[in-house]
Formats: C-alpha cells, structure tokens, sequence
C-alpha cells in the first residue's frame, strides 16, 4: 500500500451511486489517472492524499488504484483558480476565478466562509449571485463531511447525496441520534448497513425500539 499526495486536475467520471471516481492528477511531472471507489467528492483544483497501489491496465495504461482518498483545501492560487472555476460555483469561470484570487489570494477560501460578502467587490458579483455562491459552498463543504462519514461503513454517494438533501447540517446529528431512520426514509440505506453501523459502530443496543421497530419493518 502507497500513499500519494496530488491536486486533482479534473474530474474524468463519477457514478453517484457507486461512488466510483476516475480523476486526472500530476505525479513526478507526469499525469496519470487515479479511479476508486472514493467516499468522498473532489473537485478540480483540490489536493488530496490518497492510498492505494499502482496497477497497469492494458486499456488506460499506469493508474493509481485508490482504497481511500482524504480531500484537501486547494494550496496555491493556481489549484484555487481552477477549483474556483471547475463549475462549482454558479458564474464563476476562468476570467472571474482569476480576478478572485488576484484580489484576495490564498484567503479566498475564509472569505468564504466568514466574510463571504467580500465577494460584492468583484466586478460581475451581485447579491443573488453571492447567494448562489455561497449555497454552492456549504452545500460542497456539508456533502462531503456526509460522505465521510458514511462511506467508511458501505454507504453510497448517492445516498450521502440523498440525506445531504433532506437533512442538511443536521445530517450527521439525525443519523447519530437515530441511525435507523435513515433506513425508513431513504432508498439505498439497506438494513444490513444501518444496523451494523447502529450495532458495531455506534455500539446501540440490540434491544433498541428502533432497531426492532426496522428489523420488523424489513
């Protein structure tokens, strides 16, 4: 097992439901393509730490073959351009990405977070595009800690996705205070999965109503 530590150049393909990610990345001046499936969503422009090995495939040659890949904040103000311009952000191409990080530099990232209403200085950045920007933002930031946390137990993107959508914020609280109601509410979260993460990770007692309430119900 290898650890490798790239910026994510583009994203080539990614099944939601699977979680299956093949991206394009530069290792020792080359570019190579690393696929897995990854409990997590990166973007072009992100760094990342990943695990796994090299494989030769007869069709897409010398690949990273990734068991497990950790997103990491952009480093540079050439990985923030291009994650500023992958298409996350509503309005924000090439040219605007480029006069964001001229102003604010490698902050971008805070002013996002605390002082996102900086972002009113940029030519072509009103107050309904900001908003739109910084939904995209918390909705990137709050998918992806879903993700972790459920992909590690043999949950789906899709349903990460899915409870994303539903639960917002409170997503991590809701499954901890009851993990058995995602598999009352949502497709894709099979009993089997909510109950060895109710059991074995959790440590939720065997007699629960709620675990009797959904083994019932299977």
């Amino acid at each position: 097992m290898e650890t490798i530590q790239s910026c994510v150049l583009s994203v080539v393909k990614r099944v939601e439901r699977s979680g299956y990610t093949a991206l394009k990345f530069k290792y020792n001046g080359e570019i190579f393509t690393l696929v897995g499936f990854l409990g997590t969503m990166p973007r072009a422009g992100e760094r990342f730490a990943a695990e796994g090995q090299w494989i030769d495939s007869v069709r897409y040659g010398h690949q990273f073959h990734a068991t497990k890949l950790e997103s990491i904040a952009p480093a540079s103000e050439e990985e923030l351009i291009t994650f500023l311009s992958s298409g996350l952000f509503p309005g924000i191409g090439l040219g605007t990405a480029k006069k964001i990080v001229a102003i604010f530099g490698e902050s971008v990232l805070g002013i996002l977070d605390e002082k996102p209403e900086l972002l009113l200085t940029i030519t072509g950045i009103g107050r309904s595009k900001l908003a739109e920007i910084v939904a995209a933002w918390k909705e990137h930031q709050g998918l992806r800690d879903v993700a972790r946390f459920l992909a590690p137990h043999g949950f789906s993107l899709s349903l990460a996705g899915k409870v994303w959508r539903e639960w917002g914020s409170a997503s991590i609280l809701n499954i901890e205070a009851d993990p058995y109601s995602m598999y009352h509410k949502f497709s894709g979260a099979s009993f089997r999965l909510v109950d060895r993460l109710a059991v074995e990770v959790m440590k939720q007692p065997k007699d629960s109503f709620s675990r009797i309430k959904a083994a019932i119900s299977e």
